[in-house]
């Protein structure tokens, strides 16, 4: 099970710190220090996933994108980045869902995986600015 679905499943608090990290540019207290290191394995983790074809399928993350999304959402209102943060979380949840319900053959693979590849580095990016504009 990908680290951001098992969060949902077995520790949603640590969506709620990755959300409030994200919303607040940066974390406040040892809750959000650590969902913003695990985000980041998240995003590897997936990375990983989306690199190496594997014809039995691997599990991969929706719910757990939904939720950070949905987490999210509620804080976008005059900060267009996190509009943008939001809308690629939900992209990715539903990338993830159409290749996880599709064919999963090697031509839908090599499809969803580069537009898995762009996301995760739009991600990575938004996260990244997110975190270091707390500092400017």
């Amino acid at each position: 099970m990908p680290i951001v679905d098992r969060w949902l499943d077995q520790a949603p608090e640590r969506l709620h710190a990755l959300a409030n990290a994200l919303v607040q540019k940066g974390a406040r207290n040892d809750k959000e220090r650590a969902a913003l290191s695990g985000w980041g394995r998240c995003l590897t983790e997936l990375e990983d996933v989306a690199k190496n074809y594997n014809p039995d399928g691997v599990p991969i993350a929706v719910e757990g994108l939904e939720v950070l999304a949905s987490y999210v959402q509620i804080s976008v209102e005059g900060d267009p980045a996190l509009n943008g943060l939001v809308r690629e979380l939900t992209r990715l949840a539903e990338d993830n869902r159409g290749f996880e319900h599709g064919a999963r053959d090697r031509s839908a693979f090599d499809t969803w995986s580069k537009r898995t590849l762009v996301s995760i580095t739009d991600l990575r990016e938004m996260t990244a600015l997110r975190i270091s504009s707390k500092s400017a």
